[in-house]
């Protein structure tokens, strides 16, 4: 992934595409546009149909969205978001590269697997976010937190303070996920690709 861009404690390498392309090509990958998809799939007919274990009665507010984001450099990331999946929580990173594939299941993550027939035999225990059975196979999570990165999230911030350098996560990082999940709502409405370019320049 490169070699470290701060001076301090941990290993540090770039951390986000803008980051990659500055050390790359000494230019950062930006956004470029957006398409995009929104529903509120627990209001059609199909989930009315029949009892689901699906959680229901969402108001103005979509339990599924799809975004496809071209960036700058030409590469795409789609990203999906759903409240309608059974099975509890999915926060899977999947990464596609010309000499390379990586897969980062956070969440359930497969460093634990757990059967019980009877969903009480596990009544009791923490299992992993929004499962809606213990039955079966299911994928404990032996730290939750370390899986989502908030312990990683307080280092930076406290080496962040004390070697007096710029968080990984910024300001500006903050921005641009805005400008795109913005640009993601107008795409949605409006059914059309949303540019982004003007924003990142």
């Amino acid at each position: 992934m490169g070699r470290p861009r701060h001076q301090g404690g941990g290993r540090q390498g770039p951390a986000h595409l803008r980051d990659e392309g500055l050390h790359r090509d000494g230019q950062p990958i930006t956004p470029a546009a957006v398409i995009a998809e929104t529903r509120a799939l627990t209001t059609t007919p199909a989930f009315g149909a029949r009892p689901t274990p699906i959680r229901t009665g969402y108001e103005d507010v979509e339990d599924f969205g799809i975004l496809v984001c071209t960036f700058s450099d030409g590469t795409i990331a789609e990203i999906v978001g759903a409240d309608t999946t059974l099975g509890g929580v999915r926060n899977r990173l999947t990464a596609f590269a010309t000499n390379v594939v990586v897969e980062a299941n956070l969440n359930p993550n497969s460093a634990v697997r757990a059967y019980a027939p009877d969903a009480d035999v596990l009544a009791g225990a923490y299992l992993n976010e929004k499962l809606e059975t213990h039955a079966g196979w299911t994928q404990p999570s032996p730290d939750e937190d370390w899986m989502q990165g908030y312990p990683a999230e307080m280092q930076d911030f406290a080496e962040a303070i004390v070697h007096q350098r710029a968080p990984r996560s910024d300001a500006r990082l903050g921005r641009d996920v805005l400008a795109v999940i913005y640009g993601a709502y107008l795409a949605a409405a409006t059914g059309q690709r949303v540019e982004l370019s003007r924003f990142f320049s």
